[in-house]
């Protein structure tokens, strides 16, 4: 199953006021600068959540707009998921959620045939709600 389209998660938070929020994240994202990104491997999460990633290398300027990121919304009241909080945040572009475990093989097996490998451009960041996926608002990286 995937709902939206593929993108690497920098934050995760609940009962949230989406007008709060996307004037958070473009307040923050004018001040950032778009970068290149290296997808080099796939994996999936433990557990029966059936999520198969690629996951980029990791380097410092998604580190530091991650954390920035999460510092932005932390000093405005706003309470991120812990698995999005520096030190535990794994950087993954998510391929597909809810694969059944006998596919899980299957699927990682396919994508390390793709071309879904290689230098991508950051260039902008959205906030997104999910259930079904439905973008509030993007904003270009123009820093």
């Amino acid at each position: 199953e995937f709902e939206s389209r593929p993108h690497v998660s920098l934050a995760v938070l609940k009962d949230v006021d989406p007008v709060v929020l996307l004037r958070i994240v473009e307040q923050w994202a004018v001040r950032r600068c778009g970068f290149e990104m290296e997808l080099s491997a796939v994996a999936a999460f433990p557990g029966d959540a059936g999520v198969v990633f690629v996951a980029p290398v990791i380097s410092r300027e998604l580190l530091e707009m991650q954390d920035c990121l999460y510092t932005a919304l932390h000093a405005s009241g706003l309470h991120v998921e812990g698995f999005y909080a520096p030190g535990k945040w794994v950087p993954h572009c998510t391929i597909c959620t809810k694969a059944p475990g006998e596919m899980m093989g299957g699927i990682v097996d396919f994508i390390r045939q793709t071309m879904v490998f290689g230098v991508v451009s950051v260039l902008s960041v959205s906030v997104v709600a999910f259930g079904p996926a439905i973008e509030l608002g993007a904003f270009q990286l123009t820093g």
